[in-house]
């Protein structure tokens, strides 16, 4: 193979590895409309990970916004990310409109060893919360769409790449008891993902 050919392949393979970066950050988000707040842990697993740990921190000191990581094996690379969420509720669930609704906005990145991926999403949170004998059950929907940029640094040759993506969560929490919670959900988008995971509510 001619070295000079070397520098393009390099750099289309980061090309390729894009979109699996550009969801790293959030993805799924985990984020039901009511009650989103206190620690969280999750697992997940999707297009281009072998294995991935995120969490999240949310509604420290009374706010409205809270921050989130993770850590992803991509199967031969590794990558991480990192991230700032902020929401609001707009509509509470009552006898004249049956669902909870909150706008949600956000801004991280992802970083691996040749892209590094800035992603700014919006979108909103909408589900309901169904009361049953001994458990709570939270399903929810989270469209969110934003502005990409990919950062593209193979074998010396970089690039930078700016789109607008798409994502949409389909979610649900379980709540057995009043501070411990069990999520789960799948984000389908420019990448897919599944996750599961626990929260705890101080």
């Amino acid at each position: 193979m001619n070295t000079r050919t070397l520098p393009a392949l390099a750099l289309a393979l980061a090309l390729g590895a894009a979109p699996a970066d550009a969801q790293l950050f959030n993805s799924p988000t985990f984020m039901p409309p009511a009650g989103n707040d206190g620690l969280s842990a999750y697992l997940v697993d999707g297009d281009g990970i072998e294995l991935g740990l995120a969490g999240a921190w949310r509604g420290f000191a009374g706010s409205d916004f809270g921050v989130r990581v993770g850590f992803y094996d991509l199967g031969g690379t590794t990558a991480f990310s990192a991230g700032i969420e902020t929401w609001r509720t707009i509509m509470t669930a009552d006898d004249a409109f049956p669902l909870d609704v909150a706008w949600t906005a956000a801004g991280g990145a992802a970083f691996s060893d040749a892209v590094t991926t800035l992603w700014v999403p919006a979108g909103a949170t909408v589900g309901r919360t169904f009361v049953l004998e001994q458990v709570t059950l939270q399903p929810y929907v989270h469209p969110q769409v934003g502005l990409q940029v990919h950062f593209f640094d193979a074998a010396g040759v970089s690039d930078t790449d700016m789109e607008i993506g798409v994502q949409i969560d389909i979610g649900a929490e379980i709540a057995l008891q009043e501070r411990w919670k069990l999520r789960v959900a799948f984000a389908a988008g420019d990448a897919d993902a599944l996750g599961v995971g626990a929260a705890f509510r101080f």
